[in-house]
Order: C-alpha cells, then sequence, then structure tokens
C-alpha cells in the first residue's frame, strides 16, 4: 500500500513540481527497476555473474556467520559463568 502506484505518481509528480531533474532521474530509475523485475528468468539467467556481486555475496554471508558464532559463543560463555557462580557458591 506505501508503494501503490497511484501515491508513487502522485509523489513523482510533486517533485517534477519541485525538481524536474530529479524527477526525470528517479521516474527513469524506476522504470528500470520494473524491467528488471518483471523480465523473463531466462533473460536472467543469461547475465553473467560478476565477481564483484559474487564476492559482495561471500562477504555479507561471512558476516552473518561471524555474527551468529558470536552470538552462540557470548551465550556459552554467559551459561558457564553462571554455572561456575552456582557451583562455588554450594
Amino acid at each position: 500500500m506505501a508503494f501503490s502506484k497511484h501515491l508513487v505518481s502522485g509523489a513523482l509528480a510533486w517533485l517534477d513540481q519541485v525538481w524536474p531533474s530529479a524527477s526525470k532521474l528517479l521516474t527513469d530509475s524506476i522504470e528500470i527497476q520494473k524491467a528488471a523485475l518483471f523480465a523473463d528468468k531466462n533473460e536472467a539467467e543469461d547475465k553473467p555473474k560478476s565477481i564483484i556481486k559474487e564476492v559482495w555475496d561471500w562477504v555479507i554471508m561471512l558476516m552473518v556467520l561471524y555474527f551468529v558464532v558470536s552470538f552462540l559463543n557470548s551465550i556459552v560463555r554467559n551459561g558457564l559463568k553462571e554455572q561456575q557462580k552456582h557451583s562455588k557458591v554450594f
């Protein structure tokens, strides 16, 4: 609902009155994204993958993996500290 065609066209019309060059640039960008979104899947598979995109995907995946491992490590450490506190008390 936030990005309905009616609301986007209204926002672009307002932007065209305020800043026409930005409106043109944004309209062109939206059209390019629409074309890419609704493109045939076979067309998308034919394009070669960029090395930069592949490296960036791996970097993001490694960052997420690092976050998960760090989170689990922190939980285990806190659990062991609590266990040690309780064993020293008794």
